[in-house]
């Protein structure tokens, strides 16, 4: 029953209208700063998404990954929706990579590394324990996207950190093995 949007042109605008009086009201401004503490404001490529259940997601555009959730309550001054400020980024390249370590946790000795990534070439997985020393390293050439066997039959339980680098690309995950 009511149009939300975002005002854009290098702005923090967000609006909604009611149609009813025929009016647009200001609510909560979207976030300047983002995780690099540059100024990116709303611009080029700025997107409202419905989500349901009261709640809404907006896209800054600019050039910076940033998606921040508006969800329904109210604010000090009476508006419907209010920035939760817990934005979420998909990092500084527009491909969506993926990593994932499973089983975890792992009990037995062998695990698998899935991954995406944005062009194939050489990789690295890297296995760290928690004092940050590498106790397992394994180098292949990747497809843009698979799978690795790491054996993992010698390593004790505890805590350890997976590292997969390639090419312009870094990502860790943590791993926990139980015996």
């Amino acid at each position: 029953s009511n149009l939300y949007a975002l005002k854009g042109g290098n702005t923090q605008g967000f609006f909604k209208y009611f149609p009813g009086p025929d009016t647009w009201h200001q609510l909560d401004t979207v976030p300047g700063n983002g995780s690099t503490a540059k100024k990116k404001r709303v611009k080029a490529g700025g997107d409202l998404v419905a989500y349901g259940g009261g709640a809404f997601f907006a896209l800054k555009g600019n050039k910076c990954y940033e998606l921040w959730r508006y969800v329904e309550g109210t604010t000090p001054y009476g508006l419907p929706f209010v920035a939760s400020r817990s934005g979420v980024q998909a990092g500084l390249s527009a491909h969506r990579s993926t990593f994932r370590v499973s089983p975890n946790p792992l009990a037995g000795g062998w695990a698998m590394v899935r991954y995406s990534l944005p062009k194939a070439g050489p990789v690295t997985v890297t296995v760290f324990d928690v004092a940050g020393r590498s106790v397992q390293r394994q180098t292949l050439v990747a497809n843009k996207a698979g799978a690795v066997a790491l054996d993992l039959r010698k390593v004790a339980s505890g805590i350890y950190l997976v590292r997969l680098d390639a090419s312009g690309y870094s990502q860790t995950q943590k791993l926990v093995v139980q015996r």
